[in-house]
Protein backbone atom coordinates (compact mmCIF):
# COMPACT_ATOMS: atom_id res chain seq x y z
CA UNK A 1 0.00 0.00 0.00
CA UNK A 2 2.94 2.24 1.10
CA UNK A 3 4.36 1.64 -2.69
CA UNK A 4 1.09 2.42 -4.26
CA UNK A 5 0.52 5.36 -2.43
CA UNK A 6 4.43 6.82 -3.32
CA UNK A 7 3.82 5.64 -7.17
CA UNK A 8 0.72 8.11 -7.08
CA UNK A 9 2.53 10.99 -5.76
CA UNK A 10 5.58 10.35 -7.78
CA UNK A 11 2.95 10.02 -10.86
CA UNK A 12 0.96 13.46 -9.43
CA UNK A 13 4.14 15.35 -9.23
CA UNK A 14 5.66 14.62 -12.88
CA UNK A 15 1.88 15.10 -14.07
CA UNK A 16 1.92 18.52 -12.58
CA UNK A 17 5.33 19.09 -13.83
CA UNK A 18 3.83 18.32 -17.29
CA UNK A 19 1.37 20.40 -17.22
CA UNK A 20 3.41 23.26 -15.98
CA UNK A 21 5.71 23.52 -19.26
CA UNK A 22 3.24 22.34 -21.42
CA UNK A 23 0.78 25.33 -20.65
CA UNK A 24 3.29 27.92 -19.12
CA UNK A 25 4.79 29.77 -22.09
CA UNK A 26 1.07 30.15 -24.27
CA UNK A 27 -1.36 28.56 -21.96
CA UNK A 28 -4.36 30.39 -24.13
CA UNK A 29 -3.47 28.68 -27.66
CA UNK A 30 -2.91 25.21 -25.85
CA UNK A 31 -5.96 25.29 -24.37
CA UNK A 32 -8.39 26.64 -27.03
CA UNK A 33 -6.81 24.13 -29.17
CA UNK A 34 -7.71 21.39 -27.19
CA UNK A 35 -11.69 22.90 -26.47
CA UNK A 36 -11.86 23.66 -30.33
CA UNK A 37 -10.85 20.07 -31.57
CA UNK A 38 -13.06 17.99 -33.92
CA UNK A 39 -15.15 15.99 -32.11
CA UNK A 40 -15.20 13.80 -34.36
CA UNK A 41 -11.80 13.24 -34.61
CA UNK A 42 -11.62 12.97 -30.92
CA UNK A 43 -13.95 9.84 -31.83
CA UNK A 44 -11.38 8.22 -34.18
CA UNK A 45 -8.54 8.73 -31.56
CA UNK A 46 -10.54 6.90 -28.84
CA UNK A 47 -11.51 3.95 -31.32
CA UNK A 48 -7.82 3.87 -32.36
CA UNK A 49 -6.70 3.51 -28.92
CA UNK A 50 -9.68 1.22 -28.22
CA UNK A 51 -8.38 -1.07 -30.95
CA UNK A 52 -5.17 -1.57 -28.32
CA UNK A 53 -7.23 -3.06 -25.73
CA UNK A 54 -9.56 -4.52 -27.79
CA UNK A 55 -6.73 -6.96 -29.79
CA UNK A 56 -4.52 -7.45 -26.63
CA UNK A 57 -7.72 -9.18 -24.72
CA UNK A 58 -7.59 -11.63 -27.99
CA UNK A 59 -3.83 -12.63 -27.09
CA UNK A 60 -4.98 -13.51 -23.39
CA UNK A 61 -8.01 -15.06 -24.22
CA UNK A 62 -6.71 -17.69 -27.05
CA UNK A 63 -3.33 -18.11 -24.25
CA UNK A 64 -5.83 -18.93 -21.47
CA UNK A 65 -8.01 -20.70 -23.39
CA UNK A 66 -5.63 -24.20 -23.15
CA UNK A 67 -6.05 -24.34 -20.04
CA UNK A 68 -9.35 -23.41 -19.01
CA UNK A 69 -11.74 -23.89 -21.94
CA UNK A 70 -14.49 -21.66 -20.33
CA UNK A 71 -12.82 -18.71 -20.12
CA UNK A 72 -14.87 -15.54 -21.77
CA UNK A 73 -13.31 -12.88 -23.69
CA UNK A 74 -15.26 -10.09 -21.48
CA UNK A 75 -13.01 -11.58 -18.68
CA UNK A 76 -9.51 -11.58 -20.98
CA UNK A 77 -10.70 -7.63 -21.97
CA UNK A 78 -11.53 -6.90 -18.22
CA UNK A 79 -7.98 -7.90 -17.21
CA UNK A 80 -6.93 -6.04 -20.00
CA UNK A 81 -7.94 -3.22 -18.77
CA UNK A 82 -7.24 -3.55 -15.33
CA UNK A 83 -3.67 -4.53 -16.31
CA UNK A 84 -3.65 -0.94 -17.59
CA UNK A 85 -4.34 0.57 -14.20
CA UNK A 86 -1.56 -1.23 -12.71
CA UNK A 87 1.14 -0.86 -15.68
CA UNK A 88 0.10 3.07 -15.58
CA UNK A 89 0.93 3.47 -11.79
CA UNK A 90 4.35 1.69 -11.22
CA UNK A 91 8.01 2.61 -13.16
CA UNK A 92 8.59 0.43 -16.08
CA UNK A 93 5.11 -1.14 -16.15
CA UNK A 94 6.26 -3.25 -13.77
CA UNK A 95 2.55 -3.71 -12.08
CA UNK A 96 0.25 -5.43 -14.30
CA UNK A 97 2.33 -8.56 -14.62
CA UNK A 98 2.39 -10.16 -11.62
CA UNK A 99 -1.57 -9.04 -11.24
CA UNK A 100 -2.73 -10.93 -14.72
CA UNK A 101 -0.86 -13.74 -12.86
CA UNK A 102 -3.08 -13.72 -9.83
CA UNK A 103 -5.76 -12.78 -11.32
CA UNK A 104 -5.42 -15.90 -13.71
CA UNK A 105 -4.89 -17.99 -11.02
CA UNK A 106 -8.33 -17.32 -9.74
CA UNK A 107 -9.64 -17.80 -13.23
CA UNK A 108 -8.34 -21.42 -12.46
CA UNK A 109 -4.85 -21.21 -14.04
CA UNK A 110 -2.43 -22.35 -11.90
CA UNK A 111 0.71 -19.84 -11.38
CA UNK A 112 3.33 -21.75 -13.69
CA UNK A 113 1.17 -21.90 -16.26
CA UNK A 114 -0.31 -18.26 -15.60
CA UNK A 115 3.78 -17.22 -15.34
CA UNK A 116 4.03 -18.60 -18.78
CA UNK A 117 1.15 -17.10 -20.64
CA UNK A 118 2.04 -13.14 -19.20
CA UNK A 119 5.88 -13.96 -20.24
CA UNK A 120 4.76 -15.26 -23.86
CA UNK A 121 2.47 -12.33 -24.44
CA UNK A 122 4.77 -10.12 -22.74
CA UNK A 123 7.82 -11.33 -25.43
CA UNK A 124 4.98 -11.02 -27.99
CA UNK A 125 4.00 -7.06 -27.59
CA UNK A 126 8.09 -6.68 -27.37
CA UNK A 127 8.71 -8.51 -30.05
CA UNK A 128 6.35 -6.47 -32.23
CA UNK A 129 7.46 -3.14 -30.47
CA UNK A 130 11.18 -4.26 -31.78
CA UNK A 131 9.46 -4.84 -35.32
CA UNK A 132 7.81 -1.36 -35.55
CA UNK A 133 11.07 0.46 -34.28
CA UNK A 134 13.26 -1.34 -36.65
CA UNK A 135 11.07 0.10 -39.79
CA UNK A 136 11.47 3.25 -38.14
CA UNK A 137 14.99 3.53 -37.68
CA UNK A 138 15.25 2.07 -41.85
CA UNK A 139 12.64 4.17 -42.71
CA UNK A 140 14.51 7.26 -41.38
CA UNK A 141 17.49 7.04 -42.75
CA UNK A 142 16.06 7.63 -46.44
CA UNK A 143 13.31 9.80 -45.04
CA UNK A 144 15.49 12.01 -42.45
CA UNK A 145 12.77 13.20 -40.36
CA UNK A 146 15.21 14.16 -37.49
CA UNK A 147 18.40 15.98 -37.75
CA UNK A 148 21.03 13.49 -37.22
CA UNK A 149 22.87 15.61 -34.04
CA UNK A 150 19.28 15.35 -32.05
CA UNK A 151 20.13 13.87 -28.41
CA UNK A 152 16.98 12.37 -28.62
CA UNK A 153 17.64 10.40 -31.67
CA UNK A 154 20.34 8.72 -29.62
CA UNK A 155 18.03 7.78 -26.52
CA UNK A 156 16.17 6.37 -28.53
CA UNK A 157 18.66 4.04 -30.10
CA UNK A 158 19.48 3.13 -26.28
CA UNK A 159 15.98 2.41 -25.73
CA UNK A 160 16.32 0.19 -28.86
CA UNK A 161 18.99 -1.77 -27.21
CA UNK A 162 17.24 -2.46 -23.76
CA UNK A 163 14.00 -3.64 -25.58
CA UNK A 164 16.71 -6.17 -27.14
CA UNK A 165 18.23 -6.95 -24.06
CA UNK A 166 14.47 -7.46 -22.94
CA UNK A 167 13.47 -9.80 -25.41
CA UNK A 168 16.65 -11.71 -24.91
CA UNK A 169 15.41 -11.85 -21.24
CA UNK A 170 12.23 -12.96 -21.78
CA UNK A 171 13.56 -16.02 -23.81
CA UNK A 172 15.69 -16.91 -21.12
CA UNK A 173 13.08 -17.42 -18.27
CA UNK A 174 11.36 -19.72 -20.84
CA UNK A 175 13.81 -21.78 -22.06
CA UNK A 176 16.92 -21.83 -19.92
CA UNK A 177 16.31 -23.65 -17.02
CA UNK A 178 20.09 -23.27 -15.87
CA UNK A 179 20.05 -19.44 -15.63
CA UNK A 180 16.54 -19.29 -13.72
CA UNK A 181 18.07 -21.71 -11.35
CA UNK A 182 21.03 -19.33 -11.08
CA UNK A 183 19.42 -16.53 -10.49
CA UNK A 184 16.67 -17.88 -8.07
CA UNK A 185 19.34 -19.76 -6.06
CA UNK A 186 21.67 -16.33 -5.59
CA UNK A 187 18.53 -14.39 -4.44
CA UNK A 188 17.08 -17.31 -1.71
CA UNK A 189 20.70 -17.04 -0.85
CA UNK A 190 21.03 -13.25 -0.47
CA UNK A 191 17.64 -13.45 1.67
CA UNK A 192 18.80 -16.17 4.08
CA UNK A 193 22.22 -14.11 4.80
CA UNK A 194 19.80 -11.36 5.87
CA UNK A 195 17.29 -14.49 7.77
CA UNK A 196 14.27 -13.49 5.76
CA UNK A 197 14.63 -17.27 4.54
CA UNK A 198 14.73 -19.62 7.06
CA UNK A 199 14.98 -23.10 5.37
CA UNK A 200 17.35 -22.38 2.26
CA UNK A 201 16.77 -25.84 0.82
CA UNK A 202 13.56 -26.45 1.25
CA UNK A 203 12.88 -22.85 -0.27
CA UNK A 204 15.37 -23.50 -3.31
CA UNK A 205 13.57 -27.46 -3.59
CA UNK A 206 10.34 -25.55 -3.97
CA UNK A 207 11.76 -22.78 -7.11
CA UNK A 208 13.61 -25.85 -8.32
CA UNK A 209 10.04 -27.78 -8.94
CA UNK A 210 8.47 -24.23 -9.91
CA UNK A 211 11.17 -23.99 -12.44
CA UNK A 212 10.66 -27.22 -13.77
CA UNK A 213 7.10 -26.20 -14.08
CA UNK A 214 7.43 -23.06 -15.81
CA UNK A 215 9.61 -24.96 -18.45
CA UNK A 216 7.47 -27.81 -19.14
CA UNK A 217 4.39 -25.43 -19.81
CA UNK A 218 6.58 -23.25 -21.67
CA UNK A 219 7.40 -26.00 -24.31
CA UNK A 220 3.97 -26.98 -25.15
CA UNK A 221 2.63 -23.61 -25.20
CA UNK A 222 5.42 -23.04 -27.69
CA UNK A 223 4.74 -25.58 -29.88
CA UNK A 224 1.44 -24.06 -30.80
CA UNK A 225 2.35 -21.58 -33.82
CA UNK A 226 -0.92 -20.69 -35.30
CA UNK A 227 -1.46 -19.05 -31.47
CA UNK A 228 2.05 -17.02 -31.65
CA UNK A 229 1.36 -16.09 -35.34
CA UNK A 230 -2.42 -14.59 -33.85
CA UNK A 231 -0.79 -13.16 -31.16
CA UNK A 232 1.34 -11.33 -32.82
CA UNK A 233 -0.94 -10.08 -35.63
CA UNK A 234 -3.20 -8.86 -33.32
CA UNK A 235 -0.85 -7.46 -31.18
CA UNK A 236 0.12 -5.36 -34.17
CA UNK A 237 -3.21 -4.54 -35.15
CA UNK A 238 -3.50 -3.22 -31.66
CA UNK A 239 0.10 -1.28 -31.66
CA UNK A 240 -1.08 0.40 -35.02
CA UNK A 241 -4.14 1.97 -33.30
CA UNK A 242 -2.30 3.00 -30.30
CA UNK A 243 0.37 4.83 -32.88
CA UNK A 244 -1.88 6.38 -34.91
CA UNK A 245 -3.51 8.20 -32.09
CA UNK A 246 -0.76 11.37 -32.63
CA UNK A 247 -2.15 11.68 -36.16
CA UNK A 248 -6.08 11.81 -35.62
CA UNK A 249 -5.22 14.29 -32.65
CA UNK A 250 -3.39 16.31 -35.04
CA UNK A 251 -6.33 16.13 -37.55
CA UNK A 252 -8.70 17.39 -35.17
CA UNK A 253 -7.14 20.35 -34.48
CA UNK A 254 -6.66 21.00 -38.15
CA UNK A 255 -3.28 19.80 -38.47
CA UNK A 256 -2.15 18.14 -41.41
CA UNK A 257 1.55 18.73 -41.83
CA UNK A 258 2.49 14.97 -41.55
CA UNK A 259 1.33 11.63 -42.90
CA UNK A 260 0.28 8.52 -41.45
CA UNK A 261 3.65 6.66 -42.18
CA UNK A 262 5.82 9.59 -40.31
CA UNK A 263 3.16 9.18 -37.31
CA UNK A 264 3.87 5.86 -37.30
CA UNK A 265 7.84 6.44 -37.39
CA UNK A 266 7.66 9.30 -35.04
CA UNK A 267 5.67 7.32 -32.49
CA UNK A 268 8.09 4.56 -32.82
CA UNK A 269 11.15 7.00 -31.60
CA UNK A 270 8.84 8.07 -28.79
CA UNK A 271 8.08 4.44 -27.29
CA UNK A 272 11.63 3.40 -27.91
CA UNK A 273 12.76 6.28 -25.52
CA UNK A 274 10.06 5.49 -22.79
CA UNK A 275 11.60 2.21 -22.77
CA UNK A 276 14.29 3.48 -19.90
CA UNK A 277 12.26 6.26 -18.30
CA UNK A 278 11.91 4.92 -14.52
CA UNK A 279 8.55 6.96 -13.47
CA UNK A 280 5.29 5.56 -13.89
CA UNK A 281 4.34 5.64 -17.40
CA UNK A 282 7.36 7.52 -18.42
CA UNK A 283 6.04 10.63 -17.45
CA UNK A 284 7.91 13.27 -18.31
CA UNK A 285 10.51 11.53 -20.60
CA UNK A 286 7.94 10.61 -23.08
CA UNK A 287 6.38 14.01 -23.30
CA UNK A 288 9.70 15.44 -23.59
CA UNK A 289 10.19 12.71 -26.44
CA UNK A 290 6.80 13.63 -28.48
CA UNK A 291 7.29 17.34 -27.88
CA UNK A 292 10.87 17.40 -29.60
CA UNK A 293 10.06 14.95 -32.34
CA UNK A 294 6.53 15.71 -33.56
CA UNK A 295 8.13 19.38 -33.35
CA UNK A 296 9.58 18.44 -36.35
CA UNK A 297 6.01 18.73 -37.98
CA UNK A 298 4.03 21.18 -35.50
CA UNK A 299 5.25 24.51 -34.87
CA UNK A 300 4.97 26.50 -31.90
CA UNK A 301 2.59 25.85 -29.12
CA UNK A 302 0.40 23.23 -31.06
CA UNK A 303 2.57 20.50 -30.56
CA UNK A 304 1.90 20.77 -26.88
CA UNK A 305 -1.87 20.72 -27.64
CA UNK A 306 -1.52 17.40 -29.68
CA UNK A 307 0.69 16.24 -27.02
CA UNK A 308 -1.47 16.43 -24.22
CA UNK A 309 -4.45 15.20 -26.19
CA UNK A 310 -2.56 12.07 -27.14
CA UNK A 311 -1.19 11.47 -23.79
CA UNK A 312 -4.57 11.68 -22.11
CA UNK A 313 -6.58 9.19 -24.79
CA UNK A 314 -3.51 6.72 -24.72
CA UNK A 315 -2.21 6.69 -20.47
CA UNK A 316 -4.69 8.38 -18.44
CA UNK A 317 -7.71 7.50 -19.52
CA UNK A 318 -6.46 3.62 -19.39
CA UNK A 319 -5.80 4.31 -15.95
CA UNK A 320 -8.74 6.13 -14.69
CA UNK A 321 -11.01 3.23 -16.78
CA UNK A 322 -8.95 0.34 -15.70
CA UNK A 323 -9.38 1.74 -12.10
CA UNK A 324 -12.68 2.15 -12.54
CA UNK A 325 -13.25 -1.56 -14.21
CA UNK A 326 -11.45 -3.02 -11.12
CA UNK A 327 -13.22 -1.00 -8.22
CA UNK A 328 -16.38 -2.47 -9.51
CA UNK A 329 -14.82 -5.88 -9.90
CA UNK A 330 -14.43 -5.41 -5.90
CA UNK A 331 -17.15 -3.80 -4.89
CA UNK A 332 -19.23 -7.17 -6.62
CA UNK A 333 -17.28 -9.60 -4.19
CA UNK A 334 -18.33 -7.70 -1.32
Amino acid sequence: MKNKRFNYIILFIFTVLVLYFSLKDDFGNVVNNILTMNPLWVIYSVVLMSLYWIFKAFVIKRYVRKYNKNYSYGKALRLQMETMFFNGITPFSSGGQPFQVLSLKNDGVKGTDGTNIIVLSSFIHQLVLFTLATIAIFSNQFMKLFPPSNAIRYFSILGYVINILFMAFLLLIMFNKKFDKIVIHFIIKLLNKVRLVKDKKAVISKWNDYIESLHDGAKLIVKDKKSFILGYIYTFIGLLGFALVPYTVARGMGINTFNVYEALVTIAYVEMIGMFVPVPGGTGGLEYAFTSLFGVFILGSSVNSVMLVWRFITYYLGIILGGIVLNIRQRSKQ
